[in-house]
């Protein structure tokens, strides 16, 4: 947690000349709140490891200003939540021949936006108001909510044919979605419907192939590795 009220020089508007001054932050406080719960099991027959976890965060920010210290905000605020589940497995088989190393996460991230303040501050607090204006940040102003859905899982697997070769093999695929609402936000011009509402989603997934040989004792080592990517949006 802090207030974040420390001094700064900014440059204050007077009568639409810019000068700069000594000045205090009034709207820049930020807290996190953090968890993280997690038990498995070691060394059994079928796991060399399993691990579960939870993982949970929050994280509410007020926004002072923007790219530059010429624009000051003194209401819009941002806030950030998520509750996010772990899975780890390991496990060596056949003599320890093949190691296996099996990676799951997924969660929802849900991000908030306010920005409603119709009218615009300075830098001493001051609030002008102004009726022509829905936020202080973007003139349209904003109350958007918006999901983020993640999903990666990562598989190694790996297997020693002999002392000198080795095969393995590695696949990541990752997801992530989008979806959420802002009553001012930009709209469809045929249907006027809120854009965020539409669904966004993002796969890739990353296969390698690898060979690895060893020679002379091991001071020669070779590697030969094939890789595929793919992508795919829909939005």
């Amino acid at each position: 947690y802090s207030d974040n009220d420390y001094g700064v020089t900014a440059p204050v508007d007077h009568n639409g000349t810019l000068v700069n001054e000594d000045v205090h932050l009034f709207h820049s406080q930020f807290n996190n709140f953090y968890t993280e719960v997690y038990g498995g099991f070691v060394n059994t027959r079928w796991a060399d490891e399993l691990r579960i976890g939870v993982t949970g965060f929050r994280i509410n920010r007020e926004n002072q200003f923007g790219s530059s210290m010429k624009d000051v905000f003194g209401a819009a605020i941002s806030k950030q939540y998520a509750v996010v589940p772990t899975l780890r497995y390991r496990k060596h088989l056949f003599h320890e021949r093949m190691f296996i190393d099996q990676f799951l996460v997924a969660n929802n991230v849900h991000a908030q936006q306010t920005d409603t303040a119709k009218g615009k501050y300075d830098w001493y607090g001051n609030f002008t108001p102004d009726e022509s204006r829905n936020g202080e940040i973007t003139r349209q102003g904003t109350l958007s909510a918006i999901r983020f859905s993640y999903f990666t899982s990562r598989t190694n697997i790996s297997y020693r044919l002999n002392d000198a070769n080795k095969l393995e093999l590695n696949a990541v695929v990752s997801s992530m979605g989008r979806v959420g609402s802002d009553p001012f936000g930009a709209k469809l011009k045929t249907s006027g419907r809120d854009i965020l509402s539409l669904p966004a989603h993002y796969t890739k997934l990353v296969t390698a192939l690898g060979w690895e040989s060893r020679f002379a004792g091991d001071q020669l080592v070779n590697n030969l590795i094939v890789k595929y990517f793919h992508y795919r949006v829909d939005a």
